[in-house]
Parts: structure tokens; sequence; C-alpha cells
């Protein structure tokens, strides 16, 4: 999955990790993704912070552009994993 945020700002999500750019894909940063496992599927980015991360059964979310994550327990697990992230209003 992919989300862009502005013309700087995009993250990438792929079998095994997170990607980052801050110069308009310039160059890439590897994140960490445990809070979700080793398959992140989908991704959302409310702002160049603001991201939800979803993986096999699990969501987190960052509030540092993906440095930390925090699993979100508020919402069910989901064995075959989250393979969209969308919120109402966005």
């Amino acid at each position: 999955g992919l989300a862009v945020v502005d013309a700087d700002h995009a993250f990438a999500v792929y079998d095994y990790g997170l990607k980052v750019t801050t110069d308009g894909g310039s160059t890439w940063v590897t994140r960490p993704v445990d809070p979700v496992g080793e398959y992140p599927m989908a991704i959302w980015a409310g702002d160049a912070n603001n991201v939800w991360l979803g993986g096999m059964g699990s969501i987190a979310h960052s509030v540092d552009a993906g440095v930390n994550w925090e699993p979100e327990p508020s919402l069910p697990v989901v064995p075959d994993g989250f393979f969209g992230i969308g919120f109402v209003g966005d």
C-alpha cells in the first residue's frame, strides 16, 4: 500500500516493512513495523506524522512518522489481516 501525504511525504508498505520518504521520493528509509508482525498490508496517513498501519491480525498507530508504533487494542483482531484502512469523513 501507499499513503501520499504531500509533495514531500509518503509511506509505502511491502512484504516485510515500511518505507518512508520526506523528500518527494528521492530517498526512502526503512521503519520498524513490529506491532503488526512481518506482513504489513495497509497504510493510512492523516499527515506527515499521524500514521495507521495494518497487518496480519492487528493495527497500530504512530504519531512520529512511523518511528514508534502503538497497537490499537480497541479494534478487533482480524486473523486474515487488514487490507485497507480508512476513516469516515476522510
